[in-house]
């Protein structure tokens, strides 16, 4: 083939974005599974597990729009927190994620973070 020119898109930017799970009476949500969908593909599924203070840091891309829920890794109800949507910035602080929902209240349509440090 001759005269072919293939246009690569710009690189993905790795971004680390950070939150925080809790029960509702603020214990930390060990172990909590930490769940991010990618806006534009839906089979990029990307997870964290908390650790033992409920902090997670999920490996996501800059400037790409995320879905993110968290659920406890147990039976303990409620079982979920988000589903918060929001766009990945790298060190972005997401507000700390409180299980507050069934899983399946969480399937329902999102709402958007307020992110701690714009």
């Amino acid at each position: 083939m001759q005269d072919v020119n293939f246009i690569a898109p710009a690189p993905l930017v790795p971004a680390t974005v950070h939150t925080r799970v809790l029960h509702q009476d603020g214990t930390p949500v060990v172990n909590a599974h930490v769940d991010a969908i990618d806006a534009g593909n839906l089979g990029m599924f990307i997870r964290s597990i908390a650790d033992a203070s409920g902090y997670a840091d999920m490996k996501l891309y800059a400037g790409r729009s995320y879905t993110l829920t968290a659920t406890t890794s147990g039976y303990r109800e409620p079982a979920c927190a988000g589903p918060v949507t929001f766009t990945a910035k790298d060190r972005l602080l997401l507000d700390t994620l409180v299980l507050d929902k069934t899983v399946k209240e969480c399937r329902m349509p999102s709402k958007s973070s307020t992110p701690t440090n714009p």
